[in-house]
């Protein structure tokens, strides 16, 4: 990774997309031990823009933010409020351009976003409590993909990958002053972060295609590189509940679904088939239910769930599409109206922008 110490803005052209954004109808699926219903399926109102993903979420400050890496390359970034109940979403903000996603990660009272710019530089910019946001600052180093970000043991963690595939790691314990970027290995796929019972698990895809994984359970020395079990195809995802199971899924090189779950962060269950898919799967924690969210061979959008005491007992999939779709992200997100409520954001094959939520699953 090259070093570079100048810090300069993205251009920020701050405008809104030309488009009414309608918020999606409150719908319910099914109860009982990871039932779902039709209930599930996104919108096909394509009013709310086109990108080239369905995006991050974050919750932070009483507002769930939505940001996406538009078909133009631009930082696109939106939110909804608490008491909003389902509805008014604000205009689209366009802050600049990118090469990738956004990363999203709320530390010390402040709503960070990081990008890679155009450049392949390494772009950061926070909101305060306030309403203030800061300009795009350009930081070190050189980079060949999406940054990840996580909060653990009072500091802001970032990792990325290199444009000599390397795995690169760094933190801040101010969001001013950063460690140096740590070389860790090398990888052939993206990077994980997940904080489970007082440990940050790293987890990536190493060249030969195997799961490797290290921990630091003080936030400033890391452990050796662990081969796991598996060959793998995708990004290793990851879900805490609470602090009792770590729960992980990937793709193999079959494209086969696999899901394995740890109590201790050190025995784990064996690798379980459930299915094809296409890209990376989607867990989030909703209702006392665990949720897990797939693209499938077909490009439908597959649901199940478990109880999170049993989390590894599995409902049967379930086809929640109103149509094709290539890709969603989840957040949990609570609201004056309606309690907690799981948002699902998807992108539909021609890269419109569908959000819905699902309450009282």
């Amino acid at each position: 990774m090259v070093a570079q110490t100048s810090r300069r803005g993205i251009s920020a052209l701050i405008m809104g997309l030309s488009l009414l954004v309608i918020g999606a109808p409150v719908v319910q699926a099914g109860s009982g031990n990871g039932s779902a219903s039709t209930d599930w399926a996104l919108p096909t109102n394509h009013d709310q823009g086109i990108a080239l993903s369905a995006g991050t979420m974050e919750t932070f400050n009483g507002r769930m933010f939505h940001s996406v890496h538009g078909t133009d390359n631009g930082i696109y970034t939106r939110s909804i409020g608490i008491n909003a109940g389902g509805t008014g979403w604000s205009m689209w903000h366009n802050s600049g351009t990118s090469a990738g996603e956004v990363s999203m990660a709320v530390f010390e009272s402040k709503l960070y976003q990081a990008v890679r710019g155009t450049d392949n530089g390494v772009y950061i910019r926070t909101l305060d409590t306030s309403g203030v946001t800061s300009e795009w600052a350009k930081s070190t180093g050189t980079i060949g993909g999406d940054l990840v970000m996580d909060v653990f043991s009072g500091r802001l963690f970032q990792s990325v990958v290199g444009t000599d595939n390397g795995i690169y790691t760094r933190s801040t314990d101010d969001g001013e002053t950063w460690t140096t970027w740590e070389y860790s290995g090398l990888t052939s796929g993206e990077i994980s972060f997940q904080v489970f019972d007082g440990v940050l698990y790293q987890v990536v895809k190493g060249t030969d295609n195997g799961v490797y994984m290290r921990t630091t359970s003080n936030g400033t020395t890391w452990g050796t590189w662990e081969k796991s079990a598996g060959t793998i195809a995708g990004k290793v995802t990851m879900i805490a509940i609470d602090t009792t199971t770590l729960v992980q899924s990937v793709r193999g090189t079959d494209n086969g679904i696999y899901t394995r779950s740890t109590t201790d962060g050190t025995t784990w269950t064996t690798w379980t088939y459930a299915g094809l898919m296409t890209g990376n799967s989607t867990f989030a924690v909703y209702n006392d239910k665990l949720w897990q969210i797939v693209r499938g061979t077909d490009n439908h959008m597959y649901v199940r769930s478990s109880d999170t005491s049993t989390p590894d007992t599995w409902a049967t999939w379930w086809d929640a599409s109103s149509g094709l779709y290539a890709d969603v992200a989840v957040e949990t997100f609570e609201t004056d109206a309606m309690d907690e409520v799981l948002w699902y954001v998807g992108k539909d094959v021609s890269g419109y922008i569908l959000p819905n939520y699902l309450t009282n699953a």
